[in-house]
C-alpha cells in the first residue's frame, strides 16, 4: 500500500489533481482527500491554491498553475520551504536567494516544474500585511529590478519604479456566483392543470468541472405553498435531479457555468388557517365590493447560494396565492365576483342583486350573513368540495345556487329564508342541510350524479319546506332524504331517481292540494322509505263537488325490491302508498312494515307486480286498503297482521297463490262506516289463517276468492281459537277448497244475498272441518256445487244452523255427541249420492236429502237402533229413493217397520222393504255382513 504523504486541507480557485506517476491514474482532489508519496500534485489555473498538511503536521501550499511531486524528501525542512518561514523572510526583507536555494536544495530540488517551486500569484497574510509574489524562484536581482526598501517590515523589488514608489498589495478574490430568475412568478394551481415552478439560474464566475454549492430556499411566510424538495439541472432544464442535504456537487468531464434550480409550487389547502391571502398584497381587487381583504397576494421565496469560498448570492421569486378571502361589505348590485381557482372564502355581508358570485374551482366557502337579501343572483361554487352557508336573516329570493362538481355542503341555517329559488347540487356526493331555515316554492335539485355518488338532504328540526321539490330523478346514486323530527313539510315533492335510495320521515308532512309534483317517489332499484314517528296527513277540504275525495299524500317506490317501514307511533292519514309506479305494470319484491303502535287512517297500500309482503304488528288500521290492485299473477303476496286493530280495512292479495295471516287481532268495524273489513284472496290458490282473533261488523266478510266472479283457486281457510260474530259471510269460492275451523265461535253470520252461503265453499270439491270446541251459531253453511265433504267432529256445537251440501255428491261425517236438537238441519243437497256418516244414533228428523247412510268410519263400530220407515223418509226426503246403508260386521242395525226377509240382493247388498202410512213402498239396501235386528 502506498505511503501517505498528507491530507488536503483546502482547495480554492481552480481545481487540483493528483497524478500517480507509476500508474498514470489521475484523480481530482477535494478537502479531506489523502495524498501519497510519488504522486504529482497539479494545479490548473492562475487562481488555484491548494494546501496539504503533511504527516508531520507541516503544510505545503501550491499557488497558481504549478506542480509538485511528493517524495520522501518533501517532508524535510531542507527540501521544501516552510510557509511561515518564507513569509517571515519576505516581511523581514531577507534576500531570498540564499533562503530559497537552501530550502529548495538547488534548482532541481523537489522535482518542481519551471525554474523551481512556483509560488505563483499567491498571497500570504501575516500581521495584517500582504505580500504579492509574482516571480519564479531564482535570483531576484537577475531580473534587473531594484530592491525596494522595506515599508512597515515589508520589502520586495520595484518593477519599473524608483525606490520610493510603493505599490499597494492586492488580495486575489474569487468572484461569487450570480443568481437570477428564469421563472420569477408562479401561481398556486390545481395539480390537474399541471405543475408550476419558480426557476432560478445560478451562474458561476467561470465554467468549471468541479465545484460544490450550498443551496437554500426561504420565505417570510410560514405557509405550505412550495415544496422543500428542490431540484437542479445541469442541462438547461431538460433533466432534473433532487438536491441532497441542500448541496449541489459536481465532478464532471466537461466544465459548466450555469445551473438551474427549481422550486415546485404547491396548491396548499386554503381551508387551513393561515393558508389564505399568503404573503403581501400586491394588487387591490376588492374596492368595488367593499372587500378590503381581497387582492393579489404574493409570497416571496428566496434562493440563496454559497460556494466553497463562502461567497454567496441570492434571488427572490414570488408565488401568487390562489386562496382568496373576499369579504363584501357593500351591497352588490350587478357585480361579478370570480375568485377563480383556490380554496377561497367569500362572505356577503350586505346583500346582492342581479349579480354573479363565482368561487371558481377548488374547495371554497361562500357565506351569506346578516339581515340581507340576495335576489336574482347566481351563486356558483364551482369544482371542488365547497360549502355554502345562509345564516340568520338572509333572504335568498329568485336566485340560484350552483354547487358544481365535488362533494359540496349547503346550509340553510336558522332564520334564513329561501323563496322561488333553485339549489342545484350538480355532480358529486353533496349534502344539503336545512338547519331551521325556511324553503318556499323552490327546488333542491340533486343533479346528474353517477351511481358512485350519493346526495343527502337533511331537513332538520325547526325547518319548514313549503311547495318545494327535492328533485333527484336524474341522480343515479344511493341518495338519502331526511325529514327529521320537528320539521314541517307542506305540499312537497321528493323524487330520488334511480339508485338504492332512502327517505326518512320523522317530521310532519302535509298535503292540501293536487299537482303532479306533490309526490314522494323513489324510482328504480331497491329503495327504503322510513316513516319513524312522523305525521303524514292529507286533507279533506276539497271543494265541491269533490268534497268527499280527499287530497292524499302520494308515495311510490318504483321498480326494484323496495321497503316501507312505518314505525314508532307514526301517524298516517289520507295517504297512498304504491309499491311500484302508478299506471306502469312493473314492480319488484316489496315489503311494507307497519309496527310500533303506528296508526293508519284512510290509507291505501297498493301492491304492484312482484312478490310483496305487508307486515302489520302492534298497529291500528282504520279505513285502510291493502290492495294488489293490478290483480297481478306474477308474485305471491303475503299479508301478516299480528296484535293489531282493524276497522273497515280491506286486504286484497290479487291473482296469485297468496297468504293472509291474521293473529291476535281485533277487527271491529264502525257500524256507521261506509263499508266493513274485507279479507279477500281474490284469484289463485290462496291461504287465509285467522288465529286468536276477533272479527265483528255486519259489513265485514272473508273471501278466499272474489265472490260473484269466475276467479277461482284451491284455497285454504283456517280459523283457530277465534271469534267471528255478525259479519256478512265467509266464502272460499270456486276450486277445491279446504275450510278448517278449530275451537272457534262463528255466530250471526248472514249474507243477505244468499243466506245459505253465510259460510260458503263455492264450486269445487271442497272440504270443511268443524273441530271440537267449535260453535256454529245462527249461521248457515253452504258448500255449493261439487263433491264436498263436511266433517263435524266431536265437541262441535251447532245452534240454529243449516248445513247444505249443495249440488253433486256430498259427504257429511258426524262425530259422537253431535247435538242436532237446537234448530239444526243437515241437508245433503241436490246430489244423487249424498252420504251421511254417523258414529251413533242421531235425530234423523234433522237430516234430509241423503242417499247413502254410513255406519261409522273404518274400524269404528256403530249400533244404530230403531231405524224406522219415517227415519228413512227423513234421510232421503223422497219415498222413491232407495237408501243405501254401509257398514261391516262390527256394526249393528235395528230396523223397525221393514220385512224381516230381504226381497233381493245385489252387489253385496240386501234389499229390505216396508210401507209408509200412505201405503208407499220404502226400500233400503243394507251392506251384507251388518248385523240386523227387526222390531
Amino acid at each position: 500500500m502506498a505511503n501517505e504523504a498528507g491530507v488536503v486541507k483546502s482547495v480554492t480557485g481552480g481545481s487540483a489533481r493528483a497524478l500517480n506517476n507509476a500508474t498514470g491514474e489521475v484523480r481530482n482532489l477535494s478537502v479531506g482527500d489523502i495524498v501519497y508519496q510519488n504522486e504529482k500534485i497539479i494545479t490548473d489555473s492562475a487562481d488555484s491554491k491548494v494546501t496539504i498538511t503533511q504527516t508531520d503536521g507541516k503544510e505545503i501550499t501550491l499557488i497558481g498553475k504549478d506542480t509538485i511531486t511528493l517524495d520522501q524528501d518533501t517532508g524535510n525542512n531542507q527540501t521544501v520551504a516552510d510557509i511561515s518561514a518564507l513569509q517571515q523572510a519576505i516581511l523581514n526583507g531577507t534576500d531570498l536567494n540564499a533562503l530559497e536555494e537552501t530550502a529548495a536544495g538547488g534548482p532541481q530540488a523537489g522535482n518542481a516544474g519551471g525554474d523551481g517551486v512556483s509560488l505563483g500569484a499567491a498571497s500570504f497574510a501575516e500581521g495584517g500585511h500582504y505580500s504579492n509574489i509574482s516571480e519564479n524562484f531564482r535570483n531576484l536581482n537577475g531580473s534587473g529590478r531594484n530592491f525596494e526598501s522595506p515599508i512597515s517590515s515589508v520589502g520586495g523589488y520595484a518593477d519599473g519604479a524608483a525606490g520610493t514608489d510603493v505599490t499597494t498589495p492586492v488580495v486575489p478574490v474569487t468572484p461569487a456566483p450570480t443568481v437570477t430568475m428564469l421563472e420569477s412568478e408562479a401561481k398556486e394551481t390545481k395539480a390537474a392543470a399541471g405543475d408550476e415552478y419558480l426557476i432560478y439560474n445560478i451562474k458561476l464566475a467561470e465554467a468549471k468541472t468541479t465545484f460544490n454549492l450550498n443551496v437554500a430556499a426561504t420565505s417570510n411566510n410560514a405557509g405550505n405553498d412550495y415544496s422543500r424538495n428542490l431540484e437542479y439541472s445541469f442541462d438547461g432544464g431538460n433533466t432534473w435531479q433532487p438536491l441532497v442535504d441542500g448541496k449541489i456537487s459536481a465532478n464532471r468531464p466537461a466544465p459548466i457555468q450555469n445551473i438551474q434550480v427549481r422550486i415546485k409550487v404547491i396548491d396548499d389547502d386554503g381551508r387551513i388557517n393561515g393558508n389564505q391571502n399568503e404573503g403581501v398584497k400586491a394588487e387591490d381587487r376588492g374596492a368595488a365590493f367593499g372587500a378590503d381583504d381581497y387582492g393579489v397576494y404574493k409570497n416571496g421565496v428566496t434562493l440563496s447560494v454559497t460556494d466553497g469560498n463562502s461567497a454567496s448570492a441570492s434571488a427572490t421569486g414570488n408565488i401568487i396565492d390562489n386562496d382568496d378571502i373576499l369579504t363584501a361589505n357593500k351591497f352588490l348590485d350587478g357585480k361579478h365576483i370570480n375568485t377563480e381557482d383556490g380554496e377561497d372564502t367569500i362572505t356577503i355581508n350586505n346583500g346582492a342583486r342581479n349579480s354573479t358570485i363565482d368561487a371558481g374551482t377548488n374547495s371554497d366557502k361562500i357565506i351569506m350573513n346578516n339581515d340581507t337579501t340576495i335576489e336574482q343572483t347566481n351563486i356558483i361554487a364551482g369544482e371542488g368540495d365547497d360549502r355554502i352557508d345562509m345564516n340568520n336573516g338572509v333572504k335568498f329570493e329568485n336566485s340560484t345556487i350552483d354547487a358544481g362538481v365535488g362533494g359540496d355542503t349547503i346550509n340553510v341555517n336558522a332564520g334564513a329564508k329561501v323563496r322561488n329559488s333553485t339549489i342545484y347540487t350538480k355532480e358529486g356526493s353533496d349534502t344539503t342541510n336545512i338547519n331551521g331555515g325556511t324553503v318556499t316554492s323552490s327546488e333542491i335539485n340533486l343533479g346528474n350524479n353517477t351511481a358512485d355518488k350519493r346526495d343527502v338532504v337533511n331537513v332538520n328540526s325547526g325547518s319548514t319546506l313549503t311547495d318545494t321539490v327535492i328533485n333527484g330523478k336524474n341522480a343515479l346514486g344511493n341518495d338519502e332524504i331526511n325529514l327529521k323530527a320537528g320539521s314541517v313539510s307542506h305540499n312537497i315533492g321528493i323524487n330520488t331517481g334511480a339508485g338504492n335510495d332512502t327517505i326518512n320521515m320523522s317530521g310532519k308532512l302535509m298535503v292540501d292540494r293536487d299537482t303532479d309534483d306533490i309526490l314522494i317517489k323513489t324510482g328504480e332499484r331497491n329503495d327504503t322509505i322510513n316513516i319513524d314517528g312522523g305525521e303524514i296527513t292529507g286533507s279533506r277540504t276539497r271543494p265541491a263537488p269533490y268534497q268527499n275525495v280527499p287530497y292524499q299524500v302520494q308515495m311510490e317506490t318504483g321498480t326494484g325490491d323496495d321497503t316501507v317501514n312505518i314505525k314508532n307511533r307514526a301517524s298516517l292519514k289520507d295517504v297512498s302508498i304504491i309499491t311500484g309506479t302508478s299506471g306502469i305494470p312493473v314492480g319488484g319484491n316489496d315489503t311494507v312494515n307497519i309496527t310500533d303502535n303506528s296508526k293508519l287512517e284512510h290509507v291505501n297500500i297498493n301492491l304492484q307486480r312482484g312478490t310483496d309482503t305487508v307486515n302489520v304488528k302492534n298497529a291500528t288500521l282504520i279505513d285502510v286498503a291493502i290492495d294488489s290492485e293490478d290483480d297481478s299473477v306474477d308474485g305471491i303476496n303475503t299479508v301478516n297482521v299480528d296484535n293489531s286493530s282493524l276497522d273497515q280495512t280491506k286486504i286484497y292479495t290479487g291473482d296469485d297463490n297468496d297468504i293472509i295471516n291474521i293473529r291476535n287481532t281485533i277487527i271491529n268495524d264502525d257500524k256507521h262506516g261506509a263499508y266493513g273489513t274485507i279479507i279477500k284472496g281474490e284469484g289463485g290458490s290462496d291461504t287465509i289463517n285467522i288465529e286468536s282473533s276477533k272479527i265483528f261488523g255486519e259489513k265485514a266478510y272473508i273471501d278466499a276468492d272474489s265472490y260473484g266472479t269466475s276467479k277461482a283457486g284451491n284455497d285454504i281457510l283456517n280459523i283457530k281459537d277465534s271469534t267471528i260474530d255478525g259479519i256478512k259471510r265467509i266464502y272460499t269460492g270456486g276450486g277445491n277448497d279446504d275450510i278448517h275451523i278449530t275451537n272457534s265461535t262463528i255466530s250471526n253470520v248472514e249474507d243477505a244475498d244468499d243466506s245459505f252461503r253465510s259460510i260458503g265453499a263455492g264450486d269445487g270439491n271442497d272440504t270443511m272441518t268443524l273441530d271440537g270446541g267449535t260453535k256454529i251459531i245462527n249461521t248457515n253453511i253452504g258448500m255449493g256445487a261439487g263433491n264436498d265433504t263436511i266433517n263435524i267432529e266431536s265437541g262441535t256445537i251447532l245452534d240454529r244452523t243449516i248445513i247444505s251440501g249443495g249440488t253433486d255428491n256430498d259427504t257429511f261425517k258426524l262425530g259422537k255427541g253431535i247435538d242436532l236438537s237446537n234448530n239444526v238441519k243437515l241437508d245433503g243437497g241436490a246430489g244423487n249420492d249424498d252420504t251421511l256418516q254417523i258414529s251413533e244414533n242421531i235425530d234423523f228428523s234433522k237430516v234430509s236429502n241423503f242417499e247413502h247412510l254410513k255406519l261409522g268410519a273404518d274400524n269404528e263400530s256403530v249400533d244404530l237402533k230403531n231405524l224406522s220407515i219415517g227415519d228413512v223418509l227423513n234421510i232421503t226426503g223422497n219415498k222413491d229413493t232407495v237408501l243405501k246403508i254401509d257398514g261391516d260386521r262390527s256394526d249393528h242395525l235395528s230396523l223397525k217397520g221393514f220385512n224381516n226377509t230381504p226381497v233381493s240382493n245385489h252387489d253385496g247388498y240386501d234389499r229390505y222393504e216396508g210401507f209408509d202410512s200412505y201405503g208407499n213402498t220404502i226400500s233400503i239396501d243394507i251392506k251384507q255382513g251388518v248385523a240386523i235386528d227387526f222390531y
